[in-house]
């Protein structure tokens, strides 16, 4: 039998037990869970969504251990972040954010934790100085061949010759894989200079689409996800540490246009009146009636609403 952390209905992040259930996550797919190693493949449990009152971060309880992530992520294979820059609204806007105030000609030290191929740091000027930490080895060998500098596999590794080298540190779309938030962020601003600018993407448990699915919230439907923030939670964080909040961004993770944003909303209505039932079924049934989105009827997984602003761009100063 697989285990798994639980958190005994304390939160992991801030030992609270004020945690207020949101109900059950959705099954897993066998597709997301193809690459895992059978003896965690095994038994998954999809867990249940809380959130804690005190600090305001979002947990699946229970959650994989940070030993069975790592055995998942070394085996990861290449290719399972491949987004295009344009599209990634976090990435565009950090970088329209960083020109500002480095130029091309500038070479700030940039350290993306969990790079993948090293994609984002690919598409910032070359002078620049672009380091990564990355899990998977194969994705590793990409962002090498992307001229970016590996300097360690896990957030959690300790290479100390590096802390406090970087004018910029990046975590986009990793604060759900940590078990602990509140210390993977720690650690992550140890590789900032006094002064650095650290940004941090993520889904936003309070952004509307969350407070309207609850855990079925397309973000839910990967085991991988454990931990989701809110701007409580990182208000939370910066009082805590050497951490100056500067803005919080609401963001969609990928930019679109008018039709695809009203594909995802009518998408996300419609399955929110399907689970609420009653009455909210007299307005489920009218969008089912139209042509256009008769196809809702045969979904059976959340709606995938990346094009919707459920997502925040964080970002922080060392102080």
């Amino acid at each position: 039998m697989v285990q798994f952390m639980d958190a005994c209905r304390k939160c992991r992040v801030c030992s609270s037990k004020k945690l207020q259930l949101l109900g059950c996550c959705p099954p897993i797919p066998s597709s997301v869970v193809e690459f895992f190693p059978k003896e965690i493949k095994a038994g998954i449990n999809p867990g249940s969504l809380w959130r804690c009152q005190q600090c305001g971060v979002g947990l699946r309880i229970p959650c994989f251990t940070e030993g069975q992530l790592e055995a998942i992520y070394k085996r990861m294979p290449s290719g399972q972040m491949n987004y295009i820059f344009q599209t990634n609204e976090a990435w565009r806007r950090t970088r329209e954010y960083l020109v500002r105030i480095w130029g091309e000609n500038d070479q700030p030290f940039v350290l993306d934790i969990g790079c993948n191929e090293g994609l984002f740091l690919a598409g910032l000027p070359v002078s620049w100085k672009r380091h990564g930490i990355e899990a998977s080895r194969e994705s590793c060998l990409t962002a090498r061949s992307n001229q970016i500098k590996i300097i360690g596999h896990f957030l959690g590794d300790d290479p100390t010759p590096w802390h406090g080298r970087f004018d910029i540190v990046c975590l986009f779309d990793v604060f759900e894989h940590l078990p602990n938030p509140q210390k993977g962020l720690a650690q992550a601003l140890r590789f900032l200079k006094p002064g650095g600018l650290f940004f941090v993407s993520t889904g936003n448990i309070r952004g509307w689409t969350w407070q309207w699915l609850g855990p079925q919230n397309y973000y839910l439907a990967t085991p991988l996800h454990l931990s989701f923030a809110s701007p409580e939670f990182f208000r939370w964080f910066s009082r805590r540490f050497s951490a100056q909040l500067v803005k919080i961004i609401p963001i969609s993770h990928r930019a679109g246009g008018t039709r695809e944003k009203i594909e995802d909303l009518i998408s996300v209505l419609y399955e929110g009146f399907r689970q609420k039932g009653g009455l909210f079924r007299i307005p489920q049934r009218a969008i089912q009636f139209l042509p256009r989105w008769r196809h809702l009827m045969h979904k059976t997984r959340p709606p995938f609403s990346v094009h919707l602003k459920d997502h925040i761009l964080v970002v922080m100063r060392l102080e």
